[in-house]
């Protein structure tokens, strides 16, 4: 008896599904002869249903895929008979290049809180097309005319880099000073040894022997003087031996004393002598003043 009332019950439910859905009729038709390819086609859907009900037509929320909506237009409801109808124009483009194209659109209808969603008959649709066929010989256009664009700044990102590289220094004066002032000073000495060394090898190519000797002691006296506030270029023969014997750095005193002392027997006893003993003294010279350079690093560093 249970089974027969459930039987009972779903053949009531079916008849009266279907009594409603009869009731409902859906009239989608396409109002163009063919499709053109990206061009918006009107396809007109209107909905017969008894009064009472609620109809919800699809909008541009909802996805046309492979078809895009380009716009659609409402109409108001027409009631007779105790029956309405609502209409909609559909503008749909087609990019799909289908001999035949298909159509449909869902819908739902509303009654005492419930729900039920439905769908329109498919229609078919033919695509017109434009361009029949390809040929290889179609002649290309080729304009290889350059035209010289000019360059125009970004004044305002300079103006902006600029002002970032103005803070950054500020910002590294301020925070790095010492480190700054250090690494300055070590690359100064640097530079001042290496021309140093650049400057003695162009003083051995001397071949007169008093241009060669004043030009290489005048050369080292200015090398030791950058270490002090003392010129020894501008010091007797005695004051620098004096001064020399002070420099605790250089273990050779004896070598650039003898230097100065070979300087006077040239020009003022005329005396001769062979360049290639100071080629000789050349390597000396250049570990003597290797000290002093290594002198003035240590004293930068610990700073």
């Amino acid at each position: 008896m249970f089974n027969l009332k459930t039987l009972f019950s779903l053949f009531l439910f079916l008849f009266t599904y279907s009594t409603l859905q009869a009731q409902i009729k859906a009239h989608f038709r396409c109002l163009a002869d063919s499709i053109i390819l990206g061009k918006p086609i009107p396809f007109s859907f209107s909905i017969h249903y008894p009064v009472g009900y609620s109809i919800i037509f699809p909008d541009s929320s909802k996805d046309f895929s492979p078809y895009e909506l380009h716009q659609k237009k409402y109409f108001p409801t027409f009631v007779h008979n105790h029956y309405a109808i609502d209409s909609v124009i559909y503008f749909i483009t087609s990019f799909q290049i289908d001999s035949i194209q298909k159509f449909q659109l869902p819908f739902a209808y509303v009654y005492k809180f419930d729900t039920t969603l439905l769908k329109s008959d498919i229609i078919r649709v033919p695509f017109q097309r434009k361009v029949f066929h390809f040929t290889d010989n179609t002649p290309y256009l080729l304009d290889n005319q350059l035209i010289e664009i000019p360059i125009q700044p970004n004044y305002g990102l300079l103006l902006l880099l600029f002002l970032i590289s103005i803070l950054i220094a500020i910002f590294l004066a301020i925070f790095f000073r010492k480190t700054i002032s250090k690494w300055l000073l070590l690359y100064k000495t640097q530079k001042e040894w290496l021309l140093f060394q650049t400057q003695l090898n162009k003083v051995f190519n001397y071949d007169d022997p008093k241009k060669l000797i004043y030009e290489l002691n005048l050369l080292w006296k200015q090398y030791l003087g950058t270490h002090n506030a003392i010129k020894p270029e501008s010091l007797t023969s005695k004051e620098l031996c004096s001064w020399i014997d002070t420099l605790y750095f250089i273990e050779n005193k004896q070598l650039f004393v003898e230097l100065c002392k070979l300087e006077e027997r040239i020009f003022y006893a005329s005396e001769s002598f062979d360049k290639s003993i100071l080629l000789n003294q050349k390597a000396f010279i250049l570990q003597e003043l290797n000290k002093v350079y290594q002198f003035k690093k240590q004293l930068v560093t610990l700073k």
